[in-house]
């Protein structure tokens, strides 16, 4: 399912995918923004996040290269201390859903 905006602007449902090259929009005002069509992502614990990196077959180091965060940012993530948000908690529910290949330059198996 996706939606079109006003001014040719196109969001994609977060099932669809990302990697739709359509999906870059254009200039949009928040009025015109449909702001349902973002994912609703959920807190993470460390447990969940740990197991996320367990699934993609990574060491920690791997994943934090492939996340932009520190190797100590994955260590406390899956110690607990600290809870990712914002944009990384984003990519961790994609990379959990859609794999590593999400945030790597070469879609898997090319």
């Amino acid at each position: 399912m996706s939606v079109t905006v006003d001014k040719g602007i196109r969001l994609v449902n977060f099932n669809e995918g990302f990697r739709d090259s359509s999906v870059v929009a254009s200039m949009a005002t928040l009025r015109e923004f449909d702001s349902s069509v973002l994912p609703q992502v959920g807190l993470l614990d460390s447990h969940e996040i740990k197991a996320i990196r367990k699934k993609m077959n990574v060491s920690q180091a791997v994943f934090s290269k492939c996340l932009n965060v520190s190797l100590s940012t994955v260590k406390q993530w899956e110690r607990g201390e600290k809870k990712p948000r914002g944009t990384a908690l984003l990519l961790l529910h994609l990379v959990s859903e859609r794999g590593l290949s999400v945030v790597m330059d070469k879609q898997e198996g090319s």
